[in-house]
C-alpha cells in the first residue's frame, strides 16, 4: 500500500512539474518579449518558476517537512479559489445591486448564459451579432459567389430565428428576425411599403420589449407597412450599406434617416478604415447580400459559436488564473491618488464608447463630418432617384442629461450635424428640439432614470409620436 501510495505521489507531482513547465513555455512564447517586459510580467514569471522549484524539490526532497508543505502549499491553493469564487459572486452583486434594489426580478444573466438555455429547447435561437464587431475584430467574411469567394461586409442577423439582443430594463429582449434577419415580421415583405428607418441600436429597439421599437408603433399607429432596418452599433456607413442592399427588395416612398447624436459620428473612425464600406459611397457599389441569406446565416452563425466558444473558455480562464483575487490585489496594492488621476481624465467620449473608440483627436465629433456629408449626399440622391421622401430623426444621448457633459447646442457637433442635414434638404425631425430638451426630467425616458443609454419603451414612445406627427 505504501510503495503504491509514493507511485501516485510521484505521478501527482511530475503532473504538476510538467503542468508548469506548459505554462512558463506558454507565457514566454506569447505573452513576454524583451519590448514589453514590465515589472508585473516579471513578477508573474517568478511566480511560475518559484511553483516549477517547488514541485521539483518535493520530487528530489527527503526532508520529513515536506509533507507539511504540501499541505500548506494546497491550503493556499484552496483559500485562493475559496476566495475567486466569493469575489466573482461579490462583483455580480455590485455590478447588479443598484438595479435588483430598483427591480428585484432583474435578470443578471449575460447574453450567452440566456443562448446556452434556450438552445436546450430549440435550435433555431442565436444571439444578435453585431455587425461592427467585424471591424473591431478585424473579421474578414466572404461568400461563394459563381463558384468564387466573395469578402463582403454582414449587415443584418440571422435570418428567421429568435434573436437574443440586450437587458437594460430587467428583461432581455428576444425578437423573431425577418427573412433577411432584422427586426420585423416577415408579412412586411408582402405588402407595398410606406417607410423605412435606417439606423443603430436605437432604431432597432434595444433594449424593450417586441412591437415597443420605433418602426412597430408607427406600423401600429398609421396602419402602414413600416420596415426597421436598425442594427446595433451601426454607424452611418453602415447604414447607407443597409440602404443600398436591401431598399430594391421592397422600395418605400419614406426613407427615415435615424440619427443618435451619441456615437454615429464616432462610428465612422472605425467604419471609414473598411474598403469595402468606403465602396458604398461609390453609387454603382452593391454586394447583392439579400440574394445571399443562406450563406451569411452560416458565416454568423459560425462566428456565434465561435464567440461563445470563447466566452465559455474565458471563463474557465478568468476562474483557473484567479483574476477576481488578482484584481483585488492589484486595486489593493495601488494607492487611491493613482486611481483618481486615472478616472478624472479630461475625457471628450462619453464613458460608454471609449472601449469601442481609438482616437486621438481634439475634437472627435468634428473630424468625421465631412465623411459624414458625403454618405447624407448619396442617402438623398438614393431618394432622389427612387421618388422616395427622405427625413433626418435627431435623437439625444443620454450622456446630454447625466452629467458627464454640459448640455449645449454644440455638444457632440449638434448644430453642424443639423446645418448638414439641412444644406441637403433632409426633412429634419428634431426629438430634442421638439420634446427633450424642455423636460424637467429627460433621465426618465432612460431606463432607472439614466443608469442605460437607450431609451426605455416610455422614451420610444414620445419619439414615435414626433416622427407620427411630422411625416407629410
Amino acid at each position: 500500500m505504501k510503495k503504491l501510495v509514493n507511485i501516485f505521489t510521484k505521478i501527482f507531482t511530475f503532473f504538476f512539474i510538467l503542468l508548469f513547465i506548459g505554462l512558463i513555455l506558454y507565457f514566454l512564447k506569447y505573452k513576454v518579449s524583451i519590448n514589453n517586459l514590465d515589472f508585473e510580467k516579471i513578477f508573474k514569471l517568478l511566480f511560475l518558476f518559484s511553483n516549477l522549484f517547488f514541485w521539483i524539490w518535493v520530487l528530489i526532497s527527503k526532508k520529513k517537512s515536506k509533507k507539511i508543505l504540501v499541505i500548506s502549499y494546497f491550503s493556499i491553493i484552496f483559500s485562493l479559489y475559496t476566495a475567486e469564487y466569493f469575489l466573482e459572486k461579490k462583483y455580480k452583486f455590485e455590478k447588479f445591486e443598484t438595479l435588483l434594489k430598483e427591480n428585484k426580478n432583474y435578470d443578471t444573466r449575460s447574453k450567452f448564459d440566456v443562448y446556452k438555455q434556450l438552445k436546450k429547447k430549440e435550435n433555431n435561437v442565436v444571439p444578435l451579432y453585431y455587425p461592427y464587431n467585424q471591424l473591431i475584430k478585424k473579421r474578414e467574411v466572404s461568400i461563394v459567389v459563381n463558384n468564387k469567394p466573395k469578402n463582403i461586409v454582414i449587415l443584418s442577423g440571422v435570418s428567421n430565428s429568435k434573436t437574443i439582443v440586450c437587458n437594460e430594463s430587467g428583461e432581455y429582449l428576444i425578437y423573431q428576425s425577418d427573412k433577411f434577419g432584422f427586426n420585423n415580421p416577415n408579412v412586411v415583405w408582402d405588402f407595398p411599403v410606406y417607410a423605412i428607418l435606417l439606423g443603430d441600436s436605437m432604431t432597432l429597439g434595444e433594449c424593450v420589449k417586441p412591437n415597443e421599437d420605433i418602426s412597430s408603433i408607427l406600423r401600429n399607429n398609421l396602419k402602414k407597412n413600416i420596415i426597421n432596418f436598425g442594427m446595433g452599433g451601426n454607424g452611418p456607413l453602415f447604414q447607407l450599406a443597409v440602404l443600398k442592399e436591401y431598399y430594391s427588395t421592397n422600395k418605400s416612398k419614406k426613407i427615415i434617416w435615424v440619427y443618435y447624436e451619441g456615437n454615429d459620428l464616432l462610428d465612422l473612425f472605425n467604419e471609414k478604415e473598411n474598403k469595402i464600406l468606403m465602396n458604398y459611397l461609390n453609387p454603382n457599389f452593391k454586394k447583392d447580400l439579400s440574394n445571399h441569406q443562406k450563406e451569411i446565416d452560416a458565416q454568423i452563425k459560425k462566428i456565434v459559436q465561435d464567440e461563445y466558444n470563447s466566452y465559455r473558455n474565458q471563463k474557465i480562464r478568468s476562474f483557473l488564473f484567479l483574476w477576481q483575487v488578482r484584481s483585488a490585489l492589484k486595486n489593493f496594492i495601488s494607492s487611491p491618488s493613482q486611481i483618481n488621476i486615472s478616472s478624472s481624465s479630461n475625457k471628450k467620449l462619453p464613458s460608454m464608447y471609449t472601449k469601442l473608440i481609438s482616437t486621438e483627436s481634439d475634437n472627435p465629433y468634428k473630424e468625421n463630418l465631412k465623411l459624414f456629408e458625403e454618405i447624407l449626399k448619396q442617402v438623398k440622391n438614393h431618394s432622389i432617384n427612387n421618388n422616395a421622401e427622405y427625413y433626418f430623426v435627431y435623437l439625444p444621448s443620454v450622456a446630454r442629461f447625466n452629467g458627464e457633459f454640459e448640455d449645449t447646442e454644440e455638444l457632440f457637433s449638434r448644430n453642424e450635424v443639423l446645418k448638414l442635414a439641412q444644406k441637403n434638404q433632409f426633412n429634419i425631425i428634431d426629438t430634442y428640439e421638439n420634446f427633450f430638451k424642455f423636460e424637467d426630467n429627460p433621465l426618465k425616458y432612460f431606463p432607472f432614470n439614466g443608469k442605460m443609454r437607450h431609451f426605455n419603451s416610455e422614451g420610444f414612445r414620445i419619439i414615435s409620436g414626433i416622427i407620427q406627427e411630422n411625416l407629410k
